[in-house]
């Protein structure tokens, strides 16, 4: 599958990845940030051998080293949250929430430790608690999270509909340059939607914003 090469490519960049798919977030959140890097011996040779066997395709070896080193370094939020991703990588959904639990117990401050409990939770059907999750990244400054809230306030999922909330997370995660929103609020100020009327001058506004920030990132 695609999604699962995209996934592989994160895991070896260790590089958090924009969201790709599935109700605002994308399975590639999963393996984005899993690292080798950073921690004092043992616990970066354990790290380094566990990446070598996802990126062989072993995953039920890197999934046993995974889990070595949580119970080794059960103060250790990333080996938590490096169990989890890799439980969320090979379908072990229900298993990896209590690793994911305990990264965010660990690390409340991390984005992407309730970026992925967002994923899992919403996978889950677990709507109420993807909300939160995903609130709790949008307030530490993660775009992608400000943008799924977008949709949860629009849809009433995990939520109630609001449209107000919802424009006020759009806004914010245009301001960081989240692309999709910088296009929604485009199309919204210019044709009118679930959480804008139609104007004019908002719409220059944004799109100006929208082309900037393309060309920022070599996408003009």
């Amino acid at each position: 599958m695609a999604a699962d090469r995209a996934i592989a490519r994160s895991h070896k960049s260790g590089a958090p990845r924009r969201v790709l798919a599935a109700g605002g977030l994308a399975l590639s959140v999963a393996m984005a940030g899993i690292t080798s890097a950073g921690a004092a011996e043992p616990l970066s040779a354990l790290r380094t051998q566990a990446l070598s066997y996802v990126e062989d395709g072993h995953y039920g070896d890197a999934l046993n080293a995974y889990q070595r080193i949580a119970e080794l370094h059960p103060d250790d939020a990333q080996a938590h949250y490096d169990l989890a991703a890799t439980m969320t990588f090979i379908r072990m959904y229900i298993d990896a929430q209590t690793p994911i639990a305990r990264a965010r117990r660990l690390a409340p401050d991390e984005p992407r430790f309730h970026a992925l409990a967002a994923l899992l939770h919403m996978v889950l059907n677990e709507h109420r608690e993807a909300f939160a999750a995903s609130l709790a990244g949008a307030k530490l400054g993660d775009a992608q999270a400000m943008f799924t809230l977008v949709g949860m306030y629009e849809a009433g999922r995990g939520t109630r509909q609001d449209s107000h909330e919802g424009l006020r997370w759009l806004i914010r995660a245009a301001e960081h340059e989240h692309l999709s929103a910088l296009e929604m609020l485009v199309a919204e100020y210019t044709d009118g939607g679930s959480f804008a009327r139609p104007d004019a001058g908002q719409a220059r506004l944004w799109k100006a914003r929208l082309e900037a920030a393309e060309r920022r990132l070599n996408l003009r």
